[in-house]
């Protein structure tokens, strides 16, 4: 199960499904991400690149269900991504060029000095770039990883140059992140951010007794991308 819950019969669903020679996720994730100007919103919002021309699809990913940028970016590097569209989403102006770009309220970290000051204090030196940049491992600029320190999680009991590392938990996935916040005594203070984008591998139409709607048929004949109907 996701983080979000199941997906609903009768439902129109933007999916990017890692095939076995894909990109690894930490290819596809912005560090430092994107700062946007948007205020919550539930739907995905089409989005036209005007120098291309190309449309994408911006998704909020909310703290409801994810409450860190990491937990969807673990999830997606395991299952893929589905979100979920509604069925009056003109799909047929999305390309095999367009992707999803996903937005959360913590993306990006504006003190993050402070919080380097503190990490040094407890004596790490050394974090998980996703991107492997040095300037970032180093902690001498801001990076995503600096989201790690501030989410908790249960003790596994192993520790590194990097810090105490705990056990979290999203859906029925678990993952390990290091050092929880609570012994840093720092108050985060973040901002909006495009953190991660994936292509659009296909558009999946969920329904139990293999019926597709007319609607839903007439959409996919004029869709560039790939439509198919599943059970769940």
């Amino acid at each position: 199960m996701r983080g979000c819950g199941e997906r609903k019969d009768k439902g129109l669903y933007l999916e990017s499904i890692p095939g076995e020679d894909g990109l690894p996720i930490e290819h596809f994730i912005f560090d430092l991400p994107i700062p946007i100007n948007q205020e919550p919103f539930r739907a995905p919002i089409l989005y036209r690149d005007e120098k291309s021309g190309v449309y994408h699809v911006l998704i909020w990913v909310g703290k409801k269900f994810y409450e860190s940028p990491f937990d969807f970016i673990e999830e997606a590097s395991v299952k893929g991504v589905s979100r979920r569209i509604p069925k009056n989403f003109p799909i047929e102006k999305l390309s095999r060029k367009s992707v999803m770009l996903f937005v959360h309220s913590d993306a990006i970290l504006q003190n993050w000095r402070e919080l380097t000051e503190k990490l040094k204090e407890q004596g790490i030196s050394h974090i998980p770039c996703p991107k492997n940049r040095e300037e970032h491992q180093s902690l001498k600029e801001n990076c995503i990883a600096l989201l790690y320190y501030l989410m908790k999680g249960e003790e596994t009991g192993k520790e590194d140059s990097a810090g105490r590392w705990v056990k979290r938990r999203i859906g029925d996935l678990d993952y390990s992140i290091p050092n929880p916040v609570e012994e840093l005594n720092f108050m985060p203070v973040f901002k909006t951010g495009i953190f991660l984008y994936a292509p659009i591998t296909n558009i999946a139409y969920i329904s139990k007794d293999g019926k597709v709607e007319e609607s839903i048929a007439e959409k996919a004949n004029e869709c560039k991308l790939p439509v198919i109907v599943k059970e769940e």
